[in-house]
């Protein structure tokens, strides 16, 4: 894993499908959306690279929808704004991919992938993924060192690890990035809605930016549209930068 010159922070959000429905559905100007629009000041403000984990499908308006129904017309815009990536998280929101067959898990992250190439372009593809339920995935580290991805992301929550050996956890905690079966392995730090009226948030980004050098957070596609969500986003992305951290992701 080539890792860039610490420090620096990645930032993505998980679950993501029903923003592009509704862009494409009624043909809504990309940043005119306000899930895209919030996205978009935290690039222009502060130059963060920003990853979106998708669900290949998902209940919009009572009806199941599918990536199949975001239109190709998007594909310019996103090639014109390369700090949007797309990776694949989930089939739906009740499928944990650890609870697939590896074959099931590959056949609903093809589908995801046909679809990113679509609608966004394979540039636009992320290096770096979370699986819905931190899923560890390490059985397909072949599929996806083919699919361009470098890492996959573990939990924020104090177990570190779900499935991995204790002295894969031991890393993890230590130094926030681990390999194991083929495949690397990175830790989450936080999620924004968690950071909502707490008071350590600053120490604790210290913390671990002396023991790993970098922190990475998330928040939620159904999050966002809350105030005090993106005010705690904007908050940590502004101390990150305080710190001249830069927002990266691994190449």
């Amino acid at each position: 894993m080539n890792v860039p010159k610490k420090p620096f922070y990645h930032f993505s959000v998980d679950d993501v499908i029903q923003s592009l429905i509704e862009v494409s559905d009624k043909k809504i100007p990309l940043f005119d959306h306000s899930f895209f629009k919030f996205l978009k000041k935290l690039h222009d403000t502060y130059k963060t690279n920003i990853d979106l984990y998708l669900f290949y499908e998902a209940t919009v308006d009572g009806t199941v929808r599918t990536l199949k129904d975001v239109s190709s017309d998007l594909k310019k815009i996103f090639q014109e704004n390369s700090w949007i990536r797309f990776g694949p998280h989930a089939l739906n929101d009740a499928t944990k991919p650890h609870t697939q067959t590896p074959e099931e898990q590959i056949k609903t992250f093809n589908l995801i992938y046909q679809e990113i190439d679509r609608f966004a372009g394979k540039e636009r593809r992320s290096h770096l993924v979370r699986l819905h339920y931190f899923s560890e995935s390490y059985e397909l580290a072949d599929f996806f060192k083919e699919h361009g991805v470098e890492a996959l992301f573990t939990t924020d929550k104090d177990a570190i690890s779900w499935r991995m050996p204790d002295d894969v956890k031991k890393s993890l905690k230590e130094t926030g990035v681990t390999e194991y079966n083929g495949i690397n392995f990175i830790r989450t730090n936080f999620r924004s809605e968690n950071l909502i009226g707490r008071t350590n948030t600053e120490s604790t980004i210290d913390a671990f930016l002396k023991t790993q050098g970098f922190v990475s957070i998330l928040t939620h596609e159904y999050e966002v549209p809350r105030d005090e969500v993106k005010k705690a986003t904007e908050e940590f992305i502004r101390y990150m930068v305080s710190k001249k951290a830069l927002s990266v992701t691994l190449t």
